[in-house]
Parts: C-alpha cells; structure tokens; sequence
C-alpha cells in the first residue's frame, strides 16, 4: 500500500528521525514505513497525522486534501512542528518529568483565579 507519510513529513518540516523519535520507532523502523517496506499500524498512523497536521485518510491515500477533520492541539493555528514536539513528547513523559516540565514553565503560565496552573496537552 502507498502512504504519503513522506509527503506529510516533508510538509510539516521534519526529518526522519526527528518525527520517528516524535512517535517512538527507530528511524530505521520509519524509513521502511516510508519507503512501503512496512506497514505501520493504525496508532502509528494517527499519531504521524496529528505530529504532521494531517488526516490519517490523507496518509492512506484516501484523500488528497491533508487537512484533518479533528480540532488542533491548540486554538493559536500558528504552533510550530517544534511545538508539537514538545506536545507529543510531553504526552510521553513519566509523572515524574511531566512535573519538572511544568515546574519550569510555571511561570510562563497563567493560573485562573489563583488556581495552581497545569499544562492541558491531549
């Protein structure tokens, strides 16, 4: 079967292995997803669409049109493939991590009626 996992990375800004670390193969597991040595299974496959902001549908050939039917990670529509990095590698991180994250990006964040303030990804 013919994705367009490579047309969507390319489109999104990310090398190989910079969206293989992203999803959590070997870059050699993704270089054969994206030359059709192998196929990837469908959680792959989502997590490829929302790190490239496309449809999983557009990766399947389904559809020629990439948009994705799903909303953002982020009503600001300006975030980078940097920040969806950050995002999905948070999304990964242990408690413990998550809470180092947060504890140094405290104070980047504002907290509603002095409530503790906590990064809301996925």
């Amino acid at each position: 079967m013919k994705f367009f996992i490579r047309e969507a990375r390319e489109n999104a800004g990310y090398t190989q292995r910079e969206l293989a670390e992203i999803i959590g193969v070997a870059p050699n597991t993704f270089h054969g997803y994206e030359s059709g040595k192998h196929d990837p299974k469908s959680d792959l496959l989502t997590q490829i669409a929302i790190a490239c902001h496309v449809s999983v549908d557009y990766l399947l050939g389904l559809s020629s049109d990439p948009t994705p039917s799903y909303p953002v990670y982020s009503s600001d529509n300006n975030i980078t493939p940097q920040e969806r990095k950050i995002a999905l590698a948070y999304r990964q991180a242990n408690a413990d991590d998550r809470a180092v994250v947060e504890i140094t990006l405290k104070k980047y964040m504002s907290a509603d009626d002095g409530e503790k303030s906590e990064i809301a990804i996925g």
